[in-house]
């Protein structure tokens, strides 16, 4: 008989007719789940229940590629009476809820939460068969835009870090200060402004997520840093000054991010592509002045913009350049001070999903008590998802699927 040790599991080929039972623990990395024996056929009589459990707040992901699972009749056409499959999404034991598959089709299926039970089952008279799966915590894109699960700007108050769980700041291990915002959209991309990376090293360049407190621990259980692998701007070339139109740049994170309370990523507004927003409030949130002369805040602030009419905009502005691509923000004596670059505009859908529908740049006008021209999500949504190719969005008409 053969032990096949595959990623840390032990998986003991069992006697004939005798049960077998694992309770494995996965996460991001790929782990193999496979029948007795594999690569040769398990013996007849086998069973096996695998209890899988990931990481709280992630699924868990299950493919199974090598399927030689036999049916009593040509086909299935009766349905499965030989040898079976059976996954339970919610992880019963009794499989109660469980899709069930024999033959020799491959399958994937993702659990309901973070737990999902398989079983093999063959049958006394089964000529043997085999199973080769993978299974991995899988983070929903769908997931996306949840706050709350436990309060840089004039005019703004202390923030609860786990009501913008989405946002990072940016910093660069040749300063000693955070200069910059971004917004989680993925388990490895981070949308921000073009002036955030602007001539800048990639290799120096890492996020803060998860900070509540500018102190060593970030005030926060959650609080953690991860370097920055790449990053690009939609306007093509990141040493140059963007336009109102291309004012925006993806950040992708060489490792990813520990989802959990205090980070989590927002939605993208694929539902809202025709509104303009104009009338509704937005939230913000970061570790910009909240003084023209004064410092950074030691504490995350956050506050609420006004959405404006772009036309309301470029008639207090003059001659600055507005279009379809900007979102103009207004209120009385709050606005974005120095080193708010790269904040989102948060704006909350009716099943309180927060969603991402604007970015604070280079056309602010910082620590003016002016409208703010802010890059509009829903004109560079499509650049994004083309320029994320291993990432994956919740579009309710689509899931976009880079990878």
């Amino acid at each position: 008989q053969r032990i096949n040790i595959l990623l840390s599991v032990l998986f003991v080929p069992t006697i004939l007719g005798q049960g077998c039972s694992q309770t494995l623990q996965v996460d991001r990395n790929v782990m193999i789940i496979s029948s007795p024996n594999y690569p040769e056929k398990y013996g007849k009589g086998t069973q096996c229940t695998w209890t899988v459990n990931a990481p709280t707040n992630y699924n868990v992901k299950l493919t199974c590629t090598d399927v030689e699972l036999p049916n009593v009749f040509i086909l299935g056409l009766f349905g499965c009476l030989g040898d079976t499959v059976k996954v339970s999404p919610t992880g019963k034991a009794d499989f109660s809820d469980a899709s069930t598959y024999c033959g020799t089709d491959s399958f994937t299926e993702v659990s309901d939460s973070n737990v999902m039970t398989i079983g093999l089952s063959a049958t006394k008279y089964s000529k043997g068969g085999k199973l080769n799966c993978t299974a991995q915590a899988y983070f929903s894109p769908c997931n996306c835009g949840r706050v709350g699960m436990s309060p840089r700007i004039v005019g703004g108050t202390d923030a609860k870090q786990t009501d913008f769980p989405s946002l990072v700041a940016i910093s660069d291990i040749t300063e000693h200060d955070l200069y910059c915002h971004g917004t989680i959209i993925s388990p490895r991309k981070v949308l921000t402004a073009h002036i955030c990376v602007q001539n800048r090293v990639t290799s120096n360049l890492f996020v803060v997520v998860g900070m509540q407190e500018k102190k060593p621990d970030g005030g926060s259980p959650y609080y953690s840093i991860y370097m920055v692998d790449s990053f690009i701007c939609k306007s093509g070339d990141c040493s140059k000054n963007p336009d109102t139109e291309s004012d925006i740049a993806i950040l992708k994170i060489k490792d990813e991010f520990q989802m959990n309370p205090g980070v989590w990523p927002a939605c993208m507004p694929f539902n809202y592509r025709t509104s303009t927003f104009a009338g509704e409030r937005v939230q913000v949130a970061g570790w910009g002045q909240i003084s023209p002369s004064a410092e950074q805040p030691k504490k995350l602030q956050k506050t609420t913009f006004d959405v404006i009419r772009n036309t309301e905009c470029k008639r207090t502005l003059g001659g600055t350049q507005i279009t379809n691509s900007n979102i103009c923000t207004f209120t009385n004596q709050t606005y974005p001070c120095g080193k708010d670059s790269g904040e989102g505009l948060y704006y909350t859908a009716e099943n309180g999903h927060i969603h991402i529908v604007g970015i604070i740049g280079s056309f602010a006008n910082n620590c003016k008590n002016l409208p703010s021209v802010n890059t509009r999500m829903t004109s560079v949504m499509d650049w994004v998802v083309n320029n994320s190719d291993d990432g994956e969005y919740c579009n309710p008409n689509k899931m976009y699927n880079r990878g």
